[in-house]
């Protein structure tokens, strides 16, 4: 059988053209490279080498056999990255982008599930409040996957997580607290207090043709529900992110249903390394097994998207 050895030192006499450059480059003597050679030709058979004036050529038969010790050379190599790969997996690190309400209510569950069978896996979460920003993060190689509302540009692969019903959420004093739902043609009759990610939310404003009565803007969610529950209006949040507000708030369903569509997301263009491939993989067994829903998660079998 053909060893690492033959392989390594016939490439090493194909390129260099010389038994001796060969041997002092792979560390040989030179009666220890012709003994390889010499056993490799007779293990195959054939002559590969022949002397010609200041060094060697390969044969007719060496020239047809090369680009096979080549592909040995190549599986080596990909044999040697896939267990440094795997040896990654168990004790590297994952780096995943995420907002704020996922972090809290998914990935907690996703981790535990992962960690059950890679319990030195290390995860670091990057937290995000503009979603173009965190998929730049993406882009710039700063993290390994990310969670995201779409829509998300098609230089990324996406692997659909779920959809998630859009709520409005008001102060238990608002009068509005009393009613079963919040009509989307009185959407833009109230105050209204805007978050971050609020593209999404833009949209059924002009969904449903009407102009938000912003009062006020701040930069993150949590500030919004917070001004919320004082009484200062209402807002259009994901129900995942109202379970976890940071005051008492009465969440109210549309009169007409609204979806918030989460993906799991990777560089496009490029294959995923086994680690990230393993966390994508888990997130989408969480999500659909109903562990989700199970612990009050907003994500369940049937609201997740068909892949």
């Amino acid at each position: 059988m053909i060893g690492k050895d033959s392989v390594r030192v016939v490439l090493a006499i194909a390129e260099l053209g010389s038994f001796q450059k060969a041997a002092e480059k792979l560390g040989y003597t030179g009666a220890g490279i012709r003994y390889i050679v010499q056993k490799t030709e007779e293990e195959l058979g054939i002559k590969l080498f022949y002397r010609k004036y200041g060094g060697v050529m390969l044969t007719n038969e060496g020239k047809e056999i090369l680009p096979w010790f080549r592909q040995l050379k190549n599986s080596e190599q990909a044999l040697y990255a896939k267990a440094r790969e795997i040896r990654h997996l168990d004790t590297g690190t994952i780096r995943v982008a995420a907002f704020n309400s996922v972090s809290v209510l998914w990935l907690p569950g996703i981790i535990a599930q992962l960690r059950q069978v890679y319990p030195e896996v290390r995860i670091e979460i990057v937290m995000y409040d503009d979603d173009l920003e965190g998929r730049e993060m993406l882009r710039r190689g700063e993290v390994d996957c990310g969670i995201y509302v779409t829509p998300v540009e098609s230089d990324l692969k996406i692997h659909p997580l779920a959809s998630v019903p859009i709520v409005a959420i008001v102060s238990p004093s608002d009068p509005l607290a009393e009613r079963n739902s919040f009509p989307v043609e009185e959407l833009g009759k109230h105050p209204y207090v805007a978050g971050c990610g609020e593209k999404m939310i833009e949209d059924i404003f002009i969904k449903n043709g009407v102009q938000a009565d912003i009062r006020f803007q701040v930069d993150n969610d949590y500030s919004a529900m917070a001004l919320v529950a004082k009484g200062f209006g209402f807002c259009l949040v994901p129900q995942s992110l109202a379970e976890i507000a940071p005051a008492p708030v009465v969440s109210l369903p549309l009169d007409q249903e609204e979806f918030m569509d989460i993906v799991m997301a990777v560089r496009g263009g490029e294959p995923c390394t086994n680690s990230v491939q393993t966390f994508v993989d888990h997130a989408l067994q969480w999500i659909r097994s109903g562990s989700a829903a199970a612990e009050g998660r907003t994500a369940t079998e049937d609201s997740t998207i068909d892949i």
